[in-house]
């Protein structure tokens, strides 16, 4: 990558809310008045660009409408989800990976789609299945905070994620060697560990002694033919018999063989089953590989307000992360950032965050938060803190840009002249002029 093409990436991840695209538009433009270097540069930043966007959307936490579902009815005609189109949050915490292409989740909706992270625009919705252990949790969060949201900020949206942990693996228990003494000492023990090849031996050993006696067999009615050919040809009686001895033959090996199928068909029909429950598995296992049904899991709590008045010449943006962890129910982690931009006659931005945790009173009642009978009451705790946190944190921030415009502001100012009197620059030339003369 050229130089000037890296310089130029990270300046998006800079852009001011609502700016993105003049921020993109100026940095091509610069780019290509470099002359023919300058058209390859603007070429590599723009083919670059994407995946710096879909950084920016993430870490800033954009919101983008999330398109409804849809469904087949009975007759496979496709139908739209009732759930209405509702803005969500674009998080880490709401990308997963199916069938090599990525996808953000809509929790409210249960659905997940494809983002175009330049225009912000959502597409194939699909429904996917939530985590049903969290989920009772995860909507009573989302609509007590909602609340809060709603009468705080003007246009605040929340979303709820959830975040499978991952199972713990199963303990093995470790095979154990064969003992070679063991074995010296009871062959028949070792015939059987030997396992498929003892039997294959047996099966081989079998095999020849059922062709000797075959050979044998044939041997014998050879004599008896030669016997037969020398004594003359028997009487119809033994003929009879003889006759007889076959049809019975026949019978007992058609029953036989009837009887080895009947075995054989259960084996055939487990086999099968089987076969069709691997296939099932591994098809729940491609549709459930978005997110796990079940398990221990996390929940992040997104907060995003934007203000965007570019015609006023500033805009802002209000960002808050939480995150609870059921293993350490008594906390929640939080991080809250603030962006402001004002750009009229200057360029001042406003950056603040503050990566902390607070204190979280659950309901004695609540011993298990993904309880559906305890969930409303560990909601309500959560938001509680949540309205605590964010009002004493926005308290500090108002005493602080107080603190600025009255004391920091003006110490960068000159203080006054010894007259105590501004100073008049349409007259500066007389107050020179005057100096001189009283010399």
């Amino acid at each position: 990558m050229s130089s000037r093409a890296a310089l130029a990436l990270p300046l998006l991840l800079q852009s001011p809310p609502g700016q993105q695209s003049q921020v993109y538009a100026d940095l091509v433009a610069l780019l290509e008045s470099e002359g023919d270097d300058g058209a390859a540069d603007a070429a590599e930043f723009q083919a670059k660009a994407q995946e710096v966007w879909r950084q920016h959307n993430v870490e800033q936490l954009i919101t983008i409408d999330a398109p409804a579902s849809s469904a087949t009815d009975t007759n496979g005609n496709s139908k739209p989800n009732a759930a209405a189109v509702a803005a969500v949050v674009l998080s880490e915490h709401g990308v997963f990976s199916w069938k090599g292409q990525e996808r953000f989740r809509d929790p409210r909706s249960k659905t997940s789609f494809v983002v175009d992270h330049y225009d912000l625009k959502a597409s194939d919705p699909q429904p996917y299945k939530p985590n049903v252990h969290a989920e009772p949790l995860r909507e009573a969060i989302e609509a007590d905070v909602a609340k809060y949201v709603f009468d705080r900020y003007e246009t605040g949206i929340a979303s709820v994620f959830v975040q499978s942990l991952p199972r713990p693996e199963p303990v093995k228990e470790p095979v154990k060697a064969a003992d070679p003494i063991a074995q010296e000492a009871n062959p028949k023990d070792a015939v059987e560990e030997g396992g498929e090849e003892v039997d294959g031996k047996d099966e081989a050993d079998s095999e020849v002694k059922t062709a000797e006696g075959e050979d044998v067999q044939q041997d014998t009615e050879e004599n008896v033919a030669e016997g037969e050919d020398k004594e003359g040809p028997k009487d119809t009686a033994a003929e009879g018999e003889d006759s007889e001895m076959e049809n019975r033959g026949e019978e007992g090996q058609a029953e036989a063989s009837a009887g080895e199928d009947a075995t054989a068909a259960p084996a055939t029909d487990s086999e099968t089953k089987e076969k069709e429950d691997a296939v099932m598995a591994e098809r729940e296992d491609e549709e459930e590989k978005d997110e796990e049904a079940s398990g221990p899991s996390k929940l992040f709590i997104h907060i995003v307000a934007n203000k965007i008045k570019l015609s006023n010449y500033w805009s802002g943006r209000w960002r808050a992360t939480y995150t609870f962890d059921p293993s350490s129910p008594s906390s929640l982690d939080s991080t809250l950032a603030l962006q402001v931009h004002y750009f009229e006659d200057g360029n001042v931005q406003l950056h603040g965050l503050r990566p902390t945790s607070t204190t979280l009173s659950l309901p004695t009642s609540a011993a298990d938060p993904f309880d559906a009978k305890s969930a409303p009451e560990v909601a309500k705790a959560i938001a509680s803190a949540i309205e605590k946190h964010e009002e004493a944190y926005q308290k500090t921030l108002f005493a602080t840009c107080n603190d600025l415009g009255e004391r920091a502001f003006k110490a960068l100012r000159k203080t006054l002249p010894i007259t105590r009197q501004k100073v008049d620059w349409d007259k500066v030339l007389n107050y020179k002029l005057g100096s001189e003369l009283s010399r």
